[in-house]
């Protein structure tokens, strides 16, 4: 859309402050107008907080980055939308006769939708629904879009394209909508059974499902608010035997009442659940039924009233049991996403384990930098998208994390202050207390993240009980019902145990430190050594990276770190070579051959000069010279080691030959003094 295009957008809509952008995004496989707001985060049909003035919107709008701007829907003004899908072919411009009767009816600003097959509508008056609804019409389809009308006034909102459709008022015209709800949702002639009623009152099931709603208590963070959800939405497609789009406007207006509400992406997937679930439909709205249920649905407990909740269940959490049968099982499609390639999966709990100063914070951290930016993890492992991340630190303080951000943002060539997309935080949450697993729980929502750090893992748990793997598990498993429950993957960064059997070979599972760690971890990197560090070489780190998972993803790397020192030219630094395994032992032998053979070399330079010393030692205990046997035997040297100690000393001048003469011989021998000079 085109500034000369909003232009015709009517003043009574762009002069309220109900404005949002979107643009399509890929959702398990399948595209979606997502609203957002002017700072970039998700836009929330039941908050006025997330909506701004049109003004904004279109000056946001014109920088790039989205796909259009939106009008939100609110209970607050007196706007109807009327949205026809699969009515207008692209390229003629010629709409269905059914569509275009409802267009001229309804004489109102009209615009085309932003796939050019469909058409919107903006009234103004009253809807003649209690809830937004939506069916399918029984005429052809166009596109590939099937024929259908939807009408909504609270908790949706329009993509705004600004393509008028000329023959129709450019204003938002006030019309009675009843004629809408009589000519696609008639009244059978004969019904086939009685009207419902309750109390003696006459209504429908959508209407008896909102009421019945409006008495459930809403979800609350950490009192079991997934599972709250989770009942609504099972018994407004089971008990009540709702469709998706009945049920979907219900839920949301129950999700206004939630603290915090769910996203719609969250809500969206509660109730695709909840269609999945097999059994009866509709038992809730049996004239009789609503004290009790005949028997319970798969995916959620028996139904009860709101108002005559059994007293066996005050003040716990519903618990619910999900079945899947073998046929469920092997027609769904599950993807197994990779957030780093062959790395990180998502939806899966990790685990980052590593001795103390084995860097693992900083490598955590350089993974967080690598999924905020989409740059490949160590300069090696694809990641196919940006993701928000969420770095929770207990040790070192923001001023720690900021010189170690600087330090891998400089390694990668890109700004710190560039990084959208992660976030930082100096508190740890105390596993242990509820009121921290609500403060994560809004930390994951309000910052949006899809990936969540916490490090060290130790500082947020419970100091009691660390050798006892059911509480600990328990503990662990409250943390990653939480992130589930947001769609967020935890990473958890932890110690592994002191003095393993070989200090230098790759980590295992085993090696993490405390009960029930192993046992929780979906997938893992262990970090160890592959040499002792070299305090005459300080910020040079020779590891393993060991990374494993329930995936079935598994690699073994050698890591070379470059840190440097602070009195480098432009301090430490960040750097880090990824090997083969193979080419990490090859080095490491050869390493290993060469100061083997360095020792060796030495020990022999020592011997060969304590040898010297000993036959100087002899020697001026003869001045007038000996022959070699007797300095050898003085010495107390063998043969070999004689003859390289005083090749040794005659080649530096320090020992001299000479005549030696002995008694009863009138020839001299051949012998060796101490030189003079």
């Amino acid at each position: 859309m085109t500034t000369a295009t909003c232009e015709v957008i009517p003043d009574a809509l762009t002069d309220r402050p109900q404005w949002v952008l979107w643009k399509i995004i890929m959702r398990n496989g399948e595209p979606q107008k997502v609203p957002y707001q002017l700072d970039g985060q998700e836009a929330k049909s039941n908050d006025p907080s997330t909506w701004s003035t049109y003004e904004d919107v279109a000056g946001r709008f014109e920088q790039g980055g989205f796909d259009g701007p939106g009008f939100m829907f609110s209970a607050d003004d007196d706007f109807v939308g009327v949205d026809l899908d699969g009515c207008r072919d692209p390229e003629s411009g010629a709409i269905a006769e059914w569509a275009a009767e409802v267009i001229d009816h309804l004489d109102s600003y009209s615009e085309v939708s932003p796939s050019g097959l469909g058409v919107k509508i903006f009234v103004r008056g009253e809807s003649p629904f209690t809830t937004g609804k939506n069916r399918k019409i029984d005429e052809p389809a166009i596109g590939g879009k099937a024929a259908g009308i939807e009408i909504y006034e609270k908790l949706r909102y329009f993509c705004v394209t600004g393509k008028r459709l000329d023959h129709v008022s450019a204003n938002v015209e006030f019309r009675k909508l009843g004629w809408i709800r009589d000519r696609f949702w008639p009244k059978p002639a004969t019904a086939s059974a009685p009207p419902r009623e309750r109390n003696g009152a006459s209504t429908s099931a959508v209407e008896r499902a909102a009421k019945y709603v409006a008495k459930m208590d809403p979800a609350i963070s950490g009192q079991g608010g997934h599972n709250q959800t989770y009942t609504v939405a099972c018994r407004l497609v089971i008990g009540f035997g709702l469709s998706k789009e009945d049920a979907w406007l219900i839920l949301l207006e129950f999700n206004a009442r939630c603290e915090p509400p769910w996203s719609e992406h969250d809500l969206d997937h509660k109730i695709e659940d909840a269609m999945r679930q097999e059994g009866p439909r509709g038992e809730l709205l049996e004239k009789n039924n609503w004290a009790t249920s005949s028997g319970s649905e798969q995916g959620c407990n028996d139904y009860t009233d709101p108002d005559n909740k059994p007293e066996t269940s005050k003040g716990r959490e519903e618990v619910h049991l999900r079945g899947v049968t073998c046929k469920e099982l092997a027609q769904a499609e599950y993807n197994i996403t990779f957030l780093i390639e062959h790395s990180i999966v998502e939806q899966s709990p990790m685990l980052i384990g590593a001795a103390p100063k084995c860097c693992k914070t900083l490598i955590g951290l350089d993974a967080a930098v690598s999924l905020a930016t989409a740059t490949p993890f160590l300069g090696v492992l694809d990641v196919p998208e940006a993701c928000r991340v969420g770095f929770l630190s207990g040790e070192g303080g923001l001023p720690v994390l900021q010189e170690y951000a600087f330090r891998i943002a400089r390694g990668r060539e890109i700004e710190l202050a560039e990084i959208a997309g992660l976030v930082f935080c100096d508190t740890l949450p105390q596993l242990g207390d509820l009121r921290h697993i609500d403060a994560l729980e809004r930390f994951l929502r309000d910052w949006e993240l899809r990936v969540v750090i916490l490090d060290p893992l130790y500082l947020c748990m419970p100091g009691d009980n660390a050798n006892n793997i059911l509480q600990q598990g328990k503990i662990l498993q409250r943390l990653n019902q939480v992130c589930q429950n947001n769609g967020c993957t935890p990473i958890l960064i932890h110690h592994t145990k002191r003095n393993p059997i070989d200090p230098f070979a790759p980590p295992e599972l085993s090696d993490l430190s405390w009960s029930g760690f192993s046992e929780f971890a979906g997938q893992w990197w262990l970090i160890g050594r592959r040499e002792k560090y070299d305090a005459d070489q300080p910020g040079e780190h020779q590891f393993w990276l060991n990374i494993g998972g329930r995936a079935g993803h598994s690699a073994l790397h050698a890591l070379d770190i470059h840190e440097g020192r602070r009195t480098d030219p432009g301090g430490r630094g960040w750097k880090v070579e990824v090997f083969r395994p193979s080419e990490a032992r090859e080095s490491s032998r050869e390493q290993q051959e060469a100061v083997r053979d360095q020792a060796e070399q030495e020990r022999t330079q020592k011997r060969l000069e304590a040898d010297q010393v000993k036959i100087c030692r002899a020697l001026a205990k003869f001045p007038a010279g000996e022959t070699g046997t007797v300095i050898r035997d003085a010495a107390g040297l063998n043969g070999t080691r004689f003859r390289q100690a005083l090749a040794a000393l005659i080649q530096d001048g320090d020992v001299v030959s000479c005549q030696v003469m002995k008694p009863n011989r009138s020839t001299p021998y051949e012998g060796y003094t101490l030189s003079t000079q």
